[in-house]
């Protein structure tokens, strides 16, 4: 069953100042998400690919309801978010969480890492007063820090402690579903690898369900179990993980992977970027939004928006496969 459902979502953000705006003497939309569908199954991992500016982000904090949506559905766990009462709504930030890009500014600087945890926690009762000890301490245990930095700041510690500080508090209210944003692309490489490990063995224990937001791919090919590819506010491919990786259908999820930089001459031969640029989101095209870079691409193309289609267990939204 589908923990999380999302039915032709679209979020539209209002441009309405500025000289731009002044200059069309009417109000104008930048199109960040323009009628996304995709549901999460329980205990899966589910990602969001494609480059900066996709819409991956607005998608997160959409389902989150950290903006309100433009159109369309998000469902949990069978229930329409819409349809749930303000005591419903706030019940259900317990069981959706996110983890911020950037570790640091997420955490407020003011507070000691007692303090950034125990705040959620009092906010929605998940333990008492005389537990709330106990408590943070065995949340920074499974995230690997010590109990010993309980009284300091975020300054006080590197990047890559300070995002595991940021997962403790989002485990704090016991969450079911979490939108990890980006989540180790603001941290040394070194790093990175650390807490992904960590996030796939708190996954496993305490039986989490991931929309994992990334533009790295083999970040993304080591997390996942199923991928959809992203390109202007639209998914143009979802699938199994494995299917995308080996075999990507879509043409801009050719160019993807063929644009991954590889180190020996024989790839650098074979070498293809996409050439042009992103559309403007506020004045979308006509037809297929990628058709201005594809190599394939048709009068229908040009005219006619495809839909997202059933093609060897993926999905697919390209007319090469009509």
């Amino acid at each position: 069953m589908s923990l999380l459902k999302v039915d032709n979502l679209k979020k539209y953000f209002a441009v309405s100042s500025g000289f731009l705006a002044r200059l069309r003497k009417k109000e104008s939309y930048v199109h960040a998400v323009n009628g996304v569908s995709f549901d999460i199954k329980k205990g899966e991992t589910l990602s969001l690919v494609g480059e900066s500016g996709c819409g991956k982000s607005t998608i997160g904090r959409t389902v989150l309801g950290l903006y309100e949506p433009t159109a369309g559905d998000i469902y949990y766990d069978g229930r329409r978010v819409n349809d749930m009462s303000e005591k419903e709504k706030f019940k259900l930030k317990e069981k959706m969480q996110m983890i911020f890009q950037d570790p640091y500014s997420s955490l407020n600087p003011r507070q000691k890492v007692k303090e950034i945890i125990s705040e959620p926690i009092r906010t929605h009762n998940i333990v008492s007063n005389e537990e709330m000890d106990d408590y943070i301490l065995k949340l920074l245990d499974k995230v690997g820090i010590d109990e010993s930095y309980l009284n300091r700041y975020p300054h006080q510690f590197s990047g890559g402690q300070r995002q595991r500080i940021g997962i403790a508090r989002s485990l704090a209210v016991e969450p079911e579903f979490i939108v990890a944003d980006e989540p180790i692309s603001a941290l040394d490489v070194s790093i990175q690898a650390q807490i992904l490990n960590l996030m796939m063995d708190l996954q496993e224990e305490f039986h989490l369900t991931y929309l994992f937001i990334a533009h790295d791919l083999s970040v993304v090919k080591h997390i996942s179990d199923r991928v959809a590819i992203m390109y202007l506010g639209k998914v143009f491919e979802i699938g199994d993980k494995k299917e995308i990786f080996d075999h990507p259908v879509h043409p801009y999820t050719e160019a993807l992977f063929v644009s991954i930089p590889k180190l020996t001459e024989k790839t650098k031969e074979n070498f293809v970027s996409l050439e042009g640029d992103v559309p403007d989101p506020i004045y979308l095209p006509s037809g297929c939004y990628f058709h201005s870079r594809c190599k394939y691409a048709s009068n229908i193309c040009r005219e006619v928006e495809p839909e997202l289609k059933e093609i060897d267990g993926r999905q697919v939204a390209c007319h090469l496969y009509d």
